[in-house]
């Protein structure tokens, strides 16, 4: 019954996608030139090693743009791959928004299931959260990266919750870190600013509850969980660094500006 009811809630958060057409969204332009502009990277580096993606060479006139470097676009290699295949633009974009949505609704009841224990009241969780007006909106107005991100805040909650209340000794309490890395991981490959902002919110939950964060278990925890979120992401953070650090970038450049950049 949970499934049944967690899986119809996908489907019906996903019926403005059973129509022909896109809704018009603030940022849905900039977000089908990321999901062509990977694909289009893709088969023209065929044979040539260029993977993953760093830079997407149709924009910009043909410059190229290094879209990929500053926004993580892991999950858009699967839409990407439908493109590849025969999926139209349109087609590929719906597939991935649906999945954002499914993703949500069975990661939100996975994390209340560890925080309640209970399959009721996490599968209503799952879909106060899911269909919370908030996350609907801001996936179909197209702010993509974000609602790519709320999938995976639960997991954060989750962890938190669980580092303040289980027994530091039992053998559950040595497998929080998973839950946390997985959650910012997921956050810093799909929006950014998404990620800092619940890394602010968390820095001022551990000075709340500093008591409880100074105990030995909780330490050793939270720095599992902030070393292997920095190792697993080496791959996307070293060359965002760099750029940032070496190169002289024009973010707020009169091209960016005056002529909307992702039409380039």
């Amino acid at each position: 019954i949970v499934f049944l009811v967690l899986a119809a809630t996908a489907f019906f958060l996903g019926l403005p996608l059973y129509q022909s057409g896109l809704s018009a969204g603030s940022d849905l332009t900039f977000h089908l030139a990321r999901l062509e502009g990977l694909y289009r990277s893709l088969k023209s580096a065929e044979g040539s090693g260029h993977f993953p993606v760093r830079i997407q060479s149709g924009w910009l006139d043909g410059y190229g743009y290094a879209v990929s470097v500053f926004y993580g676009d892991i999950f858009l290699y699967f839409p990407a791959m439908l493109r590849a295949v025969g999926f139209t633009l349109e087609e590929a974009y719906k597939a991935y928004v649906e999945c954002v949505n499914i993703a949500t609704v069975f990661i939100a009841f996975y994390a209340f299931r560890r925080i309640t224990r209970d399959d009721i009241a996490a599968m209503a969780g799952s879909v106060l959260y899911a269909g919370c007006a908030q996350r609907v909106a801001i996936t179909y107005r197209a702010m993509l990266g974000s609602a790519s991100g709320m999938g995976f805040y639960p997991l954060i909650v989750a962890g938190f919750y669980l580092l303040f209340t289980e027994d530091v000794e039992s053998k559950e309490y040595k497998r929080i870190w998973v839950l946390l890395t997985t959650g910012y991981t997921g956050i810093l490959m799909t929006h950014m600013l998404s990620c800092l902002m619940v890394g602010v919110y968390c820095v001022l939950l551990c000075i709340v509850m500093l008591k409880k964060v100074l105990r030995r278990n909780t330490l050793l925890e939270l720095t599992k969980a902030a070393g292997m979120a920095v190792l697993w992401n080496l791959w996307f953070l070293v060359p965002l660094l760099q750029y940032m650090l070496t190169e002289k970038l024009k973010i707020n450049s009169r091209i960016a500006d005056e002529t909307q950049i992702e039409d380039y």
